[in-house]
């Protein structure tokens, strides 16, 4: 259902007066919030070793904090980003299961590095997060998105095989439907790799991939944008005229992760 929203409106805009109030991004929505707490998602999820790549990122810290809620044995949150992943080990400290992190820094492409992760932590759970996904700067460098989303993940997938992950669940993108960009293609070429893998026979691994929306409260979301420009005193620029954007907040676009796994549609088939 559309909706359509004026600024500034009663609701949308909290603790400020003026010019540089902070936007409720919840509000935009104006849907339920979903739980992860299900004793389905606490089953899948506890005693288990999960490795989760990007976890600096938006997505991928706010995952490995759900993750913890649920008694795992291990959360490995890998990622190049140094800076980012100390301050993600830094903020799960408190956590009751903190000591249950484990960070650690590296590349998706680097072969003998993952190979070395993955024989020494044997995961039993992998959320693949990582990959570039700013679609302007990919479009000025197509070789590393086809390094980074495409190889990055086929190599990771080997991995799984070899080392019988029970479960490799794939974190894609709605600009992966009939793309029209360099960061688009790059992930229909990672579904490709999942969706081969899935249809094997043979494979001790599960395999899944769930395309996400916009997400409210990223680092790869378009909302930003929109939020500059409103405090700016100006309109909303989309780059089409006819575009959309689906728009999702952080905890129903995790929902949606464990939920394509823990129903157990792991084989189905993406759309076009």
């Amino acid at each position: 259902m559309k909706k359509d929203f004026t600024f500034p409106h009663e609701g949308m805009l909290h603790r400020g007066q003026g010019h540089g109030n902070t936007i409720d991004l919840s509000a935009l929505l104006d849907r339920e919030v979903l739980s992860l707490n299900t004793q389905a998602s606490f089953t899948f999820i506890k005693d288990r070793i999960i490795l989760v790549t990007g976890a600096a990122g938006s997505i991928g810290s706010e995952l490995c904090r759900q993750l913890l809620d649920h008694q795992p044995a291990l959360v490995i949150g890998l990622d190049s980003n140094e800076t980012g992943l100390f301050d993600l080990a830094e903020s799960l400290g408190p956590h009751p299961n903190g000591h249950h992190f484990l960070p650690n820094i590296g590349d998706i492409t680097d072969k003998p590095g993952m190979e070395h992760l993955f024989s020494q932590i044997r995961p039993h759970i992998v959320f693949h997060i990582a990959a570039y996904k700013h679609v302007p700067l990919l479009e000025r460098h197509p070789k590393q998105a086809i390094r980074t989303n495409v190889l990055g993940t086929y190599y990771l997938c080997l991995l799984a095989l070899k080392y019988a992950v029970a479960n490799f669940i794939f974190i894609s993108t709605d600009k992966a439907t009939r793309p029209a960009c360099v960061m688009g293609a790059s992930k229909r070429f990672g579904e490709f790799v999942i969706r081969s893998l899935a249809g094997t026979s043979t494979s001790e691994t599960c395999f899944c991939a769930v395309r996400f929306g916009n997400v409210l409260g990223t680092r790869g979301s378009v909302v930003p944008t929109f939020i500059r420009q409103i405090e700016q005193g100006g309109a909303c620029n989309h780059h089409r005229p006819s575009g959309y954007s689906l728009l999702y907040d952080l905890h129903r676009s995790l929902w949606y992760g464990y939920s394509y796994r823990v129903a157990g549609r792991v084989r189905q088939h993406l759309p076009a």
